[in-house]
């Protein structure tokens, strides 16, 4: 058999020239994915794929790629847990591109028999070096202890515990410390990663004899495990201490065969560059990747090279090694500096006074009995009568209680002095825990905190503990106080997008602003409570509309109206009147807000690919800001109410087809038939709000909408391509009339200044229109029309014409005949650009084009507006009238949109008449100007122009 396998191979042209390096590397990749996926391999440990590989050698290499590139001294790299050796190999195929012809040496480690045989005759087949390849656990067994490396990488497996080499390891950590590997601390024991850390540390070169750099490749919990003055907080502390930590880079999902949760790249240094010295690079690369046409296992996204570029550019300008044209550091996609100081921080626990009252009940009774002090106690019995008498009684004070059971125990003939432990036993079952009730005290007369409000609050390092509390947290609740004691340093690193919080962001920790509820109760405790499951949390209105918790029910808290309770990406705010129910859900207790603000926060963000997870920390990052604004929570509730309404009207037009159980088959078929077809009208009403096409066509200004219009609807891909370069440069025109209009009110006319660039060639172009956008917001703020402010940040709908117009220009559309593949290319490429510049101008569609016929006084100091206007795609213009305090010229166009202070005046570079061609009143632009005279021409969306006129 295998001769017969191997002749079949011989037989076959494999040859560089017949299939490339990156080609057989693939088929390698898939063969080893085939492979593993048959063996019992668990979720922890991976083969990195090349895509992966090739970023995390170029995050590793590229920063130095100026270095490499000069002849010099072979370079070493090491990587711990090299499996079959990608990453090596993309390190080798690194530097052959930057053209290094030194050989580098290779060194590395595999636990693994069968995949350490195999990484070393690949290595042998390619004629490289295989002995610096060895077999062993690198944790227990370090093969290469002692030596160090000028370039380290790794994909350690992921969470894996490390329970079998915990006698070794810490081991180690005791009797070497610092001298060892681990004298950062020891990590989890179901989480080895921070081991990986410690030990690639361990092998860099130190900075005297050059330095070194490391990646490493991990999942987001590496970031964040483990609380303060925990083994990981601590190992992280350690590195941002020690100024080691250089950068973040957070991966997309689903890059890797067996697990689909973001990967994180942390690159490690000991020769850090002056500019980031004391800062750690974050890049979010979440969004860089494409997909799959057919996943792979898990792996449904991959990294192309321009996307590994991208990343790898933006990277490389925050270390400062390269400039990528105008993208500055902290722009829109651009990486973060983000300082270390601000990644260690002080975890406090803040308390609230216990409040409680006492009442007696028949548990009450039940629960003292069956306590073990009671067998113990010969009096027993006595003292549950005593009890007993009490039942159905409250009391506001433990003293007010003392007394009346005192009274009760001497009617049963005991005396009042009992053992200590008996007494706090009863005074334990008969508290009540009421908001409004009596703070308890010691008997050295401190206030008790009460263990279930309790909950820690991270303050950054340096701020006094209690002004960050007294600002805040209180004074809602007022009487919340911080337990100084209980203070620990911790060290964390923020998950994408990394976001930072403190003084000045606007951001902080989302305990400053709620409190997580872990009031559980028992079983018997929740007996005839109502059950809030995640299936209801949308739709009861109420509590009462809930089901009783069953017998079985464990782990349950209590939720109240007001509270905001959820998991995941399902939040919702409870209506003040819900009344109480029990949940297995998540409850958050807003602190100093309505906890709307909030629970918007916590929908978007735990619906982002990546964002917060089913579990919510207390400690992400929130908009304290907003949250606490109420302001801004008022028009959360205009927002949730226009949900609501739209909700209500679509259950009323599509019924659920059961809704009368009386109802024979046939009605229900009926009904069903009727809801049907309400479905696909509705379907067809609501497409433009979620087409950014569509949405143009009905909403944007006439010249742009009907182009969209046209897009749409178009049938082959010549048509498509044509209608997305109009469409591009309409709206190019519409936003460059309006910034030409802004200059014209300013000065009061038309001047040659503003006329010059209409009166070259042949009329005016894409440029044209683009300079008038750019010199308007060059001039500073734009009162008469905000919306343009942001017109040139960097995805402003300037930049994003910049790219419509270069492609334009690059199209080959106006010399021949395309053949379908080139269509279909440029039409792909087109259409995501369009598509964003509509959603970058979407202002658009609140500004109103009104055509004034007449300006009528109404007698009492107002005026009345009557005219004409057009809306969306539709060619025929619609009446309308409205007050107005002032007065407007007739015959004129004027734009207006919410943030305007007054309507633009659009005259002389847009009017409506009649055109000639097509006998219909029509939008005209301006177009060119006569040299000579002066004169106007202008030109409507079918290219129809006017008659020259005069300005």
């Amino acid at each position: 058999m295998l001769r017969q396998v191997v002749t079949r191979f011989a037989e076959l042209d494999l040859s560089p020239a017949t299939v490339s390096d990156q080609e057989m590397g693939r088929e390698y990749e898939e063969l080893v994915r085939r492979f593993t996926e048959a063996s019992p391999e668990s979720a922890a440990e991976h083969t990195s794929p090349q895509d992966v590989s090739a970023l995390t050698a170029r995050l590793l290499l590229g920063p130095d790629a100026a270095a490499l590139t000069a002849p010099g001294p072979s370079i070493t790299v090491y990587d711990p847990c090299c499996g079959t050796g990608g990453m090596i190999s993309a390190v080798e195929g690194f530097l052959r591109e930057v053209g290094n012809s030194a050989v580098p040496l290779v060194s590395g480690q595999e636990i693994n028999s069968q995949t350490y045989a195999t990484a070393r005759s690949l290595r042998m087949m390619r004629g490289a070096d295989p002995t610096g390849i060895l077999h062993g656990d690198v944790l227990s067994d370090d093969r290469h202890r002692g030596e160090t490396f000028d370039y380290l990488l790794a994909a350690p497996p992921n969470g894996l515990a490390w329970k079998r080499q915990h006698d070794e390891v810490a081991r180690e950590a005791t009797e070497l410390g610092f001298e060892g590997r681990f004298g950062a601390g020891l990590p989890r024991i179901n989480d080895s990663s921070l081991l990986f850390v410690q030990h690639l540390v361990a092998h860099m070169r130190p900075t005297d004899m050059g330095g070194a750099r490391a990646a490493i490749v991990f999942t987001g919990s590496s970031l964040q495990s483990g609380g303060a003055g925990s083994g990981d907080s601590e190992i992280r502390r350690w590195l941002v201490d020690n100024d080691l930590l250089e950068g973040v880079v957070a991966l997309p999902t689903h890059l890797l065969w067996n697990i689909s949760i973001p990967m994180y790249v942390w690159l490690l240094s000991n020769r850090k560059s002056t500019q980031l010295q004391g800062k750690v690079v974050a890049l979010d690369a979440r969004r860089h990747s494409a997909t799959l046409r057919k996943p792979l296992d898990r792996k449904r996204h991959y990294l192309t090279d321009q996307h590994i570029r991208e990343i790898v550019d933006r990277y490389e300008v925050a270390c400062g090694v390269a400039s990528e044209g105008d993208r500055e550091l902290g722009a829109e996609g651009a990486a973060l500096l983000l300082d270390a100081g601000d990644l260690v921080y002080q975890e406090v626990t803040i308390d609230w006074p216990l409040r409680q009252h006492f009442a007696v009940s028949a548990d009450v009774v039940a629960d003292v009995e069956s306590s073990r002090m009671m067998t113990r106690f010969d009096q027993a019995p006595a003292l549950l009568r005593a009890l007993r008498e009490l039942t159905g009684e409250t009391w506001p004070t433990w003293a007010a209680f003392e007394g009346a059971f005192s009274t009760a125990l001497k009617n049963a003939g005991l005396p009042t002095e009992l053992p200590r432990s008996l007494w706090d036993r009863v005074r334990k079952a008969v508290a009540v825990s009421d908001a409004g009730g009596e703070v308890q005290v010691d008997s050295r007369g401190r206030t008790l905190p009460d263990p279930e409000l309790a909950h820690t609050v991270r303050v950054p390092l340096g701020q006094d503990v209690e002004e960050f509390v007294q600002r805040e947290i209180v004074p809602e609740p007022p009487d919340a106080r911080p337990d100084l004691s209980s203070i620990k340093i911790g060290c964390a690193l923020p998950q994408a997008p990394f976001i930072i919080g403190g003084p000045g962001t606007g951001f902080g920790s989302l305990a400053t602003v709620a409190r997580r509820v872990r009031r559980w109760l028992s079983q018997g405790a929740t007996e005839g409570m109502p059950l809030l499951s995640g299936s209801d949390l949308q739709i009861a209105a109420t509590a009462a509309d809930l089901s009783e918790a069953p017998e079985t029910a464990q782990g349950l808290a209590v939720c109240t109206g007001g509270d905001v309770v959820g998991l995941a990406g399902n939040w919702r705010l409870l209506p003040a009147d819900f009344g109480d129910a029990v949940t297995q859900l998540t409850v958050l207790r807003p602190l100093g807000n309505s906890g709307r603000a909030l629970c918007e926060w916590l929908r978007t963000r735990a619906g982002e690919e990546g964002g917060l997870h089913a579990r919510v920390s207390m400690n992400s990052q929130v908009p304290v800001e907003l949250i606490k604004d109420a302001e801004f929570n008022s028009l959360l509730l205009d927002l949730d109410g226009g949900k609501e309404a739209l909700a209500r009207t679509t259950s009323r037009i599509l019924p659920n087809v059961f809704r009368d159980p009386q109802a024979d088959l046939d009605e229900m078929r009926r009904t069903a038939k009727a809801s049907a077809y309400e479905a696909r009208i509705i379907g067809e009403l609501v497409q433009p709000l979620g087409d950014p096409v569509w949405r143009a066509e009905w909403s944007y200004p006439y010249h742009m909408a009907a182009l969209a219009r046209q897009y749409r609807i178009a049938t082959t891909l010549a048509q498509r391509k044509d209608a997305l370069l109009k469409l591009a440069e309409s709206v190019a025109r519409c936003v460059g009339v309006l910034a030409l209009a802004v200059r014209i009110h300013r000065r009061q006319s038309f001047e040659d200044a503003l006329r010059g660039p209409f009166k070259k060639g042949g009329g005016a172009t894409f440029w044209t229109w683009q300079s008038q956008i750019s010199d308007l917001v060059k001039d500073g703020p734009i009162p008469e029309l905000p919306e343009l402010e942001g017109a040139l940040d960097p995805d402003g709908v300037f930049t994003l014409l910049n790219q419509l117009r270069g492609m334009r220009n690059d199209s080959s559309h106006a010399s021949r005949v395309q053949p379908e593949h080139e269509l279909e290319r440029e039409v792909q490429a087109l259409e995501p650009v369009v598509v964003a510049t509509l959603e970058s101008v979407g202002w658009l569609s609140g500004l109103h084009w009104d055509l004034v016929d007449t300006c009528a006084y109404t007698g009492n100091g107002g005026f009345t507006l009557i005219g004409r206007r057009l809306r969306g795609s539709h060619p025929d213009w619609e009446t309308f009238e409205r007050p107005y305090p002032g007065t407007l010229d007739p015959n004129r166009i004027y734009v207006q949109g919410p943030s305007s202070a007054e309507p633009l005046a659009l005259w002389p570079i847009a009017r409506a008449e009649v055109c000639t061609e097509c006998d219909a009143r029509e939008l005209f632009l301006l177009h060119r100007i006569t040299r000579d005279n002066g004169a106007i021409t202008s030109r409507c969306g079918r290219d129809h122009e006017l008659p020259r006129h005069g300005a």
